[in-house]
């Protein structure tokens, strides 16, 4: 199988796996993708790990892992297309930069921003890594 439908199958499963895991209205508070402060609620055990948040951090990591895949997969998908212009990706994060890191980063952004922790958590995330690791403008 090409290394790309790989990515697009994990990616879809994975993405598939978090819509799914929300089916009640108790679990909304606890659905990261919603909103930031779900996000707030499932990520904050992320500096202190224990058993009793083990589940949640690997949920919060494997989140940031789709929706970054997602980006990637979004300039791949458009970078085929060789008569479509592929605007250059708004976000330049470093290769070193960990999911961890960018967990904490986003965690920050929402604390800074709470007007906007009701937004959606992609959205946010989008948000707080422009900021973060904004890419560099050519000068003419």
């Amino acid at each position: 199988m090409p290394a790309l439908d790989m990515r697009i199958l994990t990616t879809s499963l994975l993405l598939l796996l978090l819509i799914g895991t929300s089916s009640s209205d108790d679990s909304d508070d606890y659905a990261l993708q919603k909103s930031g402060r779900a996000f707030r609620r499932v990520c904050i055990g992320l500096d202190e790990p224990t058993p009793a948040t083990n589940l949640a951090n690997g949920t919060c990591l494997g989140f940031i892992v789709g929706i970054f895949e997602g980006m990637t997969l979004e300039q791949s998908i458009l970078a085929v297309d060789i008569n479509l212009k592929v605007p250059p990706p708004a976000i330049c994060k470093p290769d070193n930069v960990s999911t961890q890191q960018i967990a904490r980063i986003t965690l920050k952004y929402i604390k800074e921003h709470p007007e906007k922790e009701e937004g959606r958590t992609a959205e946010l995330m989008y948000e707080a890594m422009d900021q973060a690791f904004p890419c560099k403008k050519d000068k003419k």
